[in-house]
C-alpha cells in the first residue's frame, strides 16, 4: 500500500486555552489545555514566574485568627490624588469592618504602611451586629480629593487627608433627599377635610403651608440638615396658613392647594377668602419642602407632627461612583446623584436647592442633586463613570445613566437599559482601552460604547462563548459573587481571582485568569492550595519592575496582589508579585517554596483526515537557549536559569494512559553546554535557538503534544515543533 508524507511546523500559540471546540474542529494556533504559562505575541510559549512576596517585604500589623478569616470581607482600592495632591496616592485596604492605608510611593509596598486605620463599626446601621457587618463588603471611589465609602450595613462616609498632621477623618455622609411623595392621607386631592389628621397636616406642610416669618415659635421641636450636611434642631411655629384657613372656612386645604397665590396685595398678608375664588383643578399641589434621610424617611422628626410614620429601609448604598464633579449612590433600585461639589458639604445633598413649594425661587437648576429610580433593576451592585455618564451593573441587568450634549446635569439626562443580563461578580467588572468585561451569568461578557449623535450606543458579546466557556461554567455559583479583577494598561491584560478550589473560603485565590486584550486569547495559571494564597488585586500608580534577567520578554506591571500567610495561629498579610524567576511559588514565605506545573497541550491534528492512521517517527522542538552564563555553586560551576521540558504525544483522542496511546514522556530541551571556562563564564554556543530530534513511537487518526516543566527551577521557552507525518493513501 502506498505511503502519504506531509511536514507540518506548529509556532504559534496566540489564540491560548480553547474550551469551545469539537475533537474535529480544533482550530489552529491553540491550546485544548494550558496551564501556568506566558503566552507572547510574536507566538512563542514560557513559563510563568514563581508567585513571591515584595522584596524585602513585611507583614502588616493587622492579623485574622485561623477560625475568622473567613467572617471578614477583603477588597483593595487605589485612592488617587489623596488630599488633592496629584503625587500622592494609597491604597486602601478593608479587612472586615477596618481600613488599612499605604503610601503606594513605596516600590515595597508593604514598608508604605500608614500609622493611622479606621473602623468602620462606629457607622454601623441600627441593629446590624458587628458579626454581620464584618462580611460586608464595601465600595470605594475618589473625587476631589476624598475617598468615598458606602457599604450595605453601614452609614455612607467620607474620609479627608491632612498632609500637615498626617492623618486621616472619617465623616458620616447623610444622602438627603426631597420628599416629593409625601405619604398616603386617604383623600382626594381636591377634597378639603373637616377634621385634621397627622397623614394630612404633614402633606400640606410639605407642599410649603409653613408660616413663613417663623412667628409664635412655641410649638414642636424639629430636626433639619443644615448647609454642612449635619442635622439640626429649631421650635417649629405655631401659627400656620393651615389654621388660618381653618378659620375662615371651617375646612382645611386640600392637597390641590397652595397659599401663597392668595396674598393680598394690600399688606402681603394671607387671605383664605381669596383662596377660594382661585380653581386650583384635581392635581396635586408641588410637594418636597420637606429635606429628609433618604433612608430613614423620618417624617415626625422634621415635620413635629409626631404621628407621622418613618418609613426605613435596612439596606444602605451597595456601590459609589465619582462621575460629572458629583457623587453618585447604588442603593438597591434608585440611584442617587450629589449636588455639584463646590465644597464637601454637598457630598449627601441628593436634592433641588431651591425649594419646589417656594413661592419665589423654586426652579431646578443645572447643579442639583437627585435621586434617579429604577423600579425593574434589583439592586445595583457595581456604579462605573465612563463616556460622561453612570454604567450600573445590577444583580438582573445593566442600565446607562446619560448625560445630554453637555454632560450629566440636573436637567439633562436619560436612562438606557443595556443588557436583561445581569452580574452575581461586580468585582470582576474591568474597564480597558478595549471596552468592559465582566463575568456575567452567562459567561465572560464584553461591552463596547461608541457615541452618536443619538446618544451612546453599546455592543455586547459574549467573549467566552466561542473561547472558555466550559472553564466559566465550571466556576461553582457560591465563589462567582467573589471574584475580582484589574486591567493593567502596560501590559493590555486584563487578570481575574478565582477560587476555584470552592473550599469555603471567599476572599482566598487559587486560580489566576488572564485575557490578553492584544491576543483576544486567555490564559490561565493555578496556585497550590497550600502555603500563602492570593486574597487580593490591585493597580499600583508606578510600574513594578520584574528585574528578569533572562527572559526580557517579560513586562513590567501595573499589578500587585494582596496575600494571606498563616503564621502560627493567624492570618498575616503582604504584598505579593510574580517575579520569582527560579520558577518556585512562595519561595520567600519558608525558604523552600511550591512547585507547579506548567504545561500546554495542543488541540487534535487531524491533517484533515480522520479515517487514516498517521505515524511520526520524530519530532523536531524548537527553544529559545535561556542560559547565559556559569555560575558558581559551592564548588561547582551550573548554568544560570537552566530550562528542560518533557514531550508527550498522544494518540485516537486518548483521554488516560489506560488507552496505551501515551507516548513515554521525554526531555525536549537538549542542549551541548560548552567546557566551563572560569575566566569566561559566559554560555556561548553559537545559537540562540536549541533544537532537539525525538523519537516517538505510535499511531492514529489523531494525535495531540504536550509539553510540561520538569521540575523547579528549570525554566522553558517554546518557539514550536515540527512535525514529518506519513500514512495510508487509503483507510
Amino acid at each position: 500500500m502506498s505511503r502519504a508524507l506531509t511536514n507540518k511546523l506548529y509556532r504559534n500559540f496566540t489564540k491560548g486555552l480553547i474550551t469551545e471546540a469539537s475533537p474535529l474542529t480544533y482550530p489552529e494556533n491553540s491550546c485544548i489545555g494550558l496551564d501556568n504559562c506566558l503566552l507572547y505575541r510574536k507566538g512563542n510559549i514560557s513559563r510563568r514566574l514563581g508567585a513571591n512576596f515584595e522584596p524585602s517585604f513585611q507583614y502588616g500589623t493587622h492579623t485574622l485568627p485561623v477560625a475568622d478569616f473567613n467572617k471578614h470581607a477583603l477588597k483593595e482600592f487605589m485612592w488617587e490624588t489623596v488630599g488633592n495632591d496629584t503625587t500622592k496616592n494609597f491604597l486602601v485596604k478593608q479587612i472586615g469592618s477596618d481600613l488599612y492605608f499605604y503610601d503606594m510611593s513605596f516600590s515595597t509596598l508593604s514598608l508604605g504602611a500608614k500609622s493611622f486605620a479606621l473602623s468602620m463599626n462606629s457607622y454601623r446601621v441600627s441593629g446590624i451586629t458587628e458579626a454581620t457587618a464584618d462580611l460586608s463588603e464595601l465600595s470605594f471611589t475618589s473625587g476631589k480629593g476624598f475617598l468615598f465609602v458606602v457599604g450595605e450595613n453601614y452609614e455612607p462616609t467620607y474620609v479627608s487627608y491632612d498632609p500637615v498632621t498626617d492623618t486621616v477623618t472619617q465623616t458620616r455622609i447623610y444622602v438627603q433627599i426631597r420628599d416629593f411623595l409625601g405619604v398616603n392621607d386617604s383623600l382626594g386631592n381636591d377634597e378639603e377635610p373637616a377634621t385634621l389628621s397627622a397623614l394630612h397636616e404633614y402633606n400640606l406642610m410639605n407642599q410649603g403651608w409653613v408660616d413663613p416669618e417663623k412667628v409664635n415659635a412655641t410649638g414642636y421641636v424639629v430636626q433639619y440638615f443644615n448647609a454642612f450636611g449635619g442635622t439640626g434642631t429649631m421650635t417649629k411655629p405655631t401659627a400656620s396658613p393651615i389654621s388660618a384657613y381653618f378659620t375662615s372656612t371651617s375646612r382645611y386645604p386640600g392637597n390641590n392647594k397652595q397659599w401663597w397665590v392668595a396674598r393680598k396685595a394690600a399688606d402681603n398678608t394671607f387671605d383664605p377668602a381669596l383662596l377660594k375664588t382661585f380653581y386650583f383643578g384635581s392635581g396635586r399641589a408641588p410637594r418636597g419642602h420637606f429635606i429628609i434621610n433618604a433612608f430613614t424617611k423620618d417624617r415626625a422628626s422634621v415635620s413635629g407632627v409626631t404621628s407621622v410614620p418613618s418609613e426605613p429601609i435596612a439596606q444602605r448604598p451597595l456601590s459609589v461612583a465619582f462621575a460629572a464633579g458629583r457623587v453618585f449612590y447604588g442603593c438597591q433600585s434608585t440611584v442617587f446623584y450629589s449636588q455639584l461639589l463646590t465644597t464637601k458639604d454637598k457630598v449627601g445633598f441628593c436634592y433641588q436647592e431651591a425649594d419646589p413649594t417656594a413661592e419665589t425661587i423654586s426652579d431646578l437648576v443645572a447643579t442639583d442633586g437627585g435621586e434617579i429610580p429604577i423600579p425593574e433593576m434589583g439592586k445595583a451592585l457595581k456604579l462605573i463613570s465612563i463616556n460622561g455618564g453612570v454604567l450600573i451593573f445590577a444583580n438582573n441587568g445593566i442600565w446607562f445613566i446619560q448625560g445630554g450634549q453637555g454632560g450629566f446635569s440636573a436637567l439633562d439626562f436619560s436612562i438606557q437599559k443595556v443588557s436583561p443580563i445581569g452580574t452575581t461578580s461586580p468585582n470582576s467588572v474591568v474597564a480597558t482601552k478595549e471596552g468592559i468585561f465582566w463575568f456575567s451569568k452567562v459567561g465572560i461578557q464584553g461591552l463596547q460604547i461608541t457615541n452618536s449623535g443619538g446618544g451612546a450606543i453599546f455592543n455586547i458579546t459574549t467573549i467566552s462563548e466561542d473561547t472558555i466557556q466550559t472553564y466559566c461554567n465550571d466556576i461553582p455559583e457560591a465563589v462567582r459573587p467573589y471574584i475580582k479583577g484589574v486591567y493593567d494598561p502596560a501590559t493590555n491584560i486584563a487578570q481575574w481571582l478565582i477560587n476555584s478550589l470552592n473550599d469555603g473560603y471567599n476572599y482566598l485565590y487559587n486560580s489566576v485568569l488572564t485575557l490578553d486584550l492584544t491576543l483576544g486569547a486567555f490564559y490561565p495559571w493555578t496556585l497550590g492550595s497550600t502555603g500563602p494564597r492570593l486574597c487580593g488585586i490591585f493597580l499600583t500608580p508606578n510600574l513594578n519592575p520584574i528585574n528578569n534577567p533572562f527572559n526580557t520578554s517579560i513586562k513590567d506591571t501595573f499589578i500587585k496582589y494582596n496575600v494571606a500567610s498563616v503564621v502560627g495561629s493567624v492570618y498575616k498579610f503582604t504584598f505579593a508579585l510574580f517575579r520569582d524567576y527560579n520558577f518556585v511559588d512562595w519561595q520567600s514565605y519558608d525558604g523552600v517554596g511550591y512547585n507547579y506545573l506548567s504545561y500546554l497541550e495542543s488541540g487534535y491534528e487531524l491533517l484533515e483526515d480522520a479515517m487514516r492512521n498517521k505515524e511520526i517517527t520524530y519530532l523536531f522542538c524548537y527553544f529559545r537557549q535561556t542560559e547565559e552564563n556559569y555560575v558558581l555553586n559551592g564548588a561547582v560551576y551550573e548554568p544560570d536559569n537552566p530550562s528542560s521540558c518533557l514531550m508527550q504525544v498522544k494518540w485516537d483522542w486518548a483521554s488516560s494512559e489506560v488507552s496505551n496511546k501515551y507516548s513515554t514522556k521525554a526531555e525536549a530541551y537538549k542542549i551541548d553546554l560548552p567546557v566551563v571556562d572560569p575566566t569566561n563564564l559566559v554560555i556561548d554556543t553559537g545559537f540562540p535557538i536549541v533544537t532537539s530530534k525525538n523519537k516517538v513511537r505510535g499511531h492514529g487518526r489523531a494525535i495531540q503534544f504536550r509539553f510540561e516543566s520538569n521540575g523547579i527551577g528549570k525554566d522553558f521557552d517554546l518557539l514550536g515543533w515540527s512535525v514529518p507525518y506519513s500514512g495510508n493513501t487509503a483507510p
